[in-house]
């Protein structure tokens, strides 16, 4: 999965995660989906990071991580699968809900502002993949994986912020000739 396709993926997640925005009202049963469901969902959006990080170490590492969470998630899975664990509604509908624009007047407001692969360089690429598994690491309800997932996100922060500064520094600016006009 490519960096584009994480970042709705996270989007996505956040929202069918956050209790408050089930439906959109206050007093509504809530998220439909289960922590162990939400943490199988996290195990695979760190996966997805893992493989697209250019750091192999701290790639490895995260690929450890999801799998550990993805462990714990399956046992959660085990465990809630009792009569009564059952969620009624449909959630098909919700997501269509929030996840589809009113038809209505205006332009078509282009690609995406945040990520424009042309500019970004593979270091920019991993510090956008760091603030993802921030936001990642926030929707988890396992806390050992969320401090690893912390720990992992604050190591490419560092390491990406070095490589940035020191492609920039390597950046060689010239001025422009002049063009010599006919009189």
């Amino acid at each position: 999965m490519n960096t584009p396709m994480i970042l709705e993926s996270v989007d996505v997640l956040k929202h069918m995660i956050h209790p408050e925005w089930f439906d959109g009202r206050p007093g509504q049963p809530g998220t439909p989906l289960r922590p162990a469901v939400a943490d199988y969902l996290v195990s695979e959006i760190v996966r997805n990071v893992a493989a697209n990080l250019k750091k192999t170490e701290v790639s490895s590492k995260l690929h450890t991580i999801g799998r550990e969470l993805a462990t714990q998630a399956s046992k959660g899975l085990v465990q809630a699968w009792d009569e009564g664990d059952d969620w009624c509604g449909n959630g098909l509908l919700w997501w269509l809900h929030h996840h589809f624009p009113f038809p209505g007047p205006g332009p078509d407001p282009g690609p995406d502002p945040i990520y424009r692969q042309q500019f970004m360089t593979p270091a920019m690429n991993d510090m956008l993949l760091a603030h993802v598994l921030r936001e990642v690491a926030l929707l988890t309800y396992h806390e050992p994986s969320r401090n690893a997932i912390r720990e992992a996100g604050e190591a490419i922060v560092k390491n990406a912020a070095t490589t940035i500064s020191e492609e920039y520094n390597k950046t060689q600016f010239r001025a422009p000739k002049p063009v010599a006009r006919a009189a």
